[in-house]
């Protein structure tokens, strides 16, 4: 009876050892990001969890230091690897004392590494747009990369099946790195691409000059077909113009450009107009014409404006008389809407209008 406290002693510590508790959190590895004043915002995944297709785990994001409230960005930027409970875009409130930490479910749906992160998210539109900026660059860099093997990959002559099959991969590693809430518009930019590289035969320019003059149509300016674009042309306009538009957006993502600004005027002045993403839900904030939207992301936008009981409605990114707002190619700065004729269009007026201080394409 004398050996028995002994023997308790002894295995106490091997049974917690092994249980199942004490082995997830060996496994979960942490990581800590420096915010300012004192203030780390930390992160924990078991990553061995998401090594079988349907495994799952916590992921938990806490803060230490002082208690002061700040918003953190979750993103998910492997959406085709790991789902994350309430989105793979979440901007979360923390920071108070009843919020110091957040958990979220996370589950393993394909192949790969899961790529996470939790930072600080900025209130300000130009200092989050860099942040999204520098994140973005290199994948895009990747993609165009794949692009090109892959497309260098496909046999002489090859099938119909075989170029939609590349092109609808490529749109979705496309939308997948543009996954963050803001880039919306930016996302409607690349679907609207892609759908005109998926045109039937009878509707293919000739050839580049065709496809750059007909920028209302396909979306893509003259300017943006840069030498080495054209150098490196398959002879395939359908590869051309998914190739135009990876590297667009790769060249955007590495300049820091994905906002730009808008000047909005009206005859008469002084109405009531507002524009959003077709696929995204949430107007911008209303301007009234003489206005401007200083710092807005690019994409193409459907928009409404009315001057008391007339009203101008453009929702149909398809309707060619009532074109979408393209902030990717587009370079006029002004957007002028004239309610007695019932049109808007972007005009490159050489002077901005009072209250218009524009920001170049």
């Amino acid at each position: 009876m004398s050996r028995l406290p002994w023997v308790l002693a002894l295995l106490v510590p091997l049974l917690h050892a092994a249980s199942p508790k004490a082995g997830a959190a060996t496994a979960a590895s942490s990581n800590c990001v420096e915010h300012g004043s004192g203030v780390r915002i930390c992160s924990q995944l078991d990553e061995t969890a998401l090594r079988v297709r349907g495994g799952s785990t916590i992921w938990r994001v806490w803060l230490e230091g002082p208690a002061a409230p700040i918003q953190v960005r979750l993103h998910n930027s492997s959406p085709q690897v790991v789902r994350v409970n309430r989105g793979d875009d979440q901007i979360v409130h923390m920071g108070c004392r009843i919020h110091r930490e957040v958990r979220r479910r996370v589950t393993a749906i394909g192949e790969g590494g899961s790529q996470l992160q939790a930072r600080a998210y900025s209130p300000s539109v130009r200092q989050e747009a860099a942040l999204i900026a520098a994140a973005l660059a290199p994948r895009l860099a990747q993609i165009e990369s794949e692009f090109v093997r892959r497309r260098g990959a496909l046999p002489a002559g090859d099938s119909a099946e075989a170029v939609t099959e590349l092109l609808d991969r490529t749109e979705r590693e496309l939308l997948d790195a543009l996954n963050y809430q803001e880039l919306a518009a930016l996302r409607d930019y690349v679907t609207a691409q892609f759908r005109r590289a998926r045109a039937p035969a009878d509707r293919q320019p000739a050839d580049h000059a065709s496809l750059a003059s007909s920028r209302r149509l396909v979306y893509v300016s003259l300017n943006a077909l840069s030498d080495a674009a054209a150098a490196e042309s398959t002879g395939d306009w359908r590869f051309d113009l998914a190739l135009l538009c990876i590297r667009h957006l790769r060249k955007m993502a590495e300049s820091d450009d994905l906002t730009t600004g808008l000047c909005l005027t009206s005859e008469p002045t002084a109405a009531t107009f507002r524009m959003r993403p077709q696929s995204f839900n949430q107007w911008q904030s209303d301007k009234i014409t003489t206005g401007e939207y200083r710092e807005v992301y690019r994409g193409l936008y459907i928009y409404t404006t009315h001057k008391g009981f007339k009203t101008i409605r453009c929702l149909d990114p398809e309707r060619t008389e009532c074109p979408v707002i393209n902030l990717v190619d587009d370079p006029d700065p002004t957007f002028r809407c004239d309610f007695q004729q019932g049109v808007c269009e972007r005009r490159s007026d050489p002077t901005l209008p009072e209250g218009c201080h524009g920001r170049g394409h």
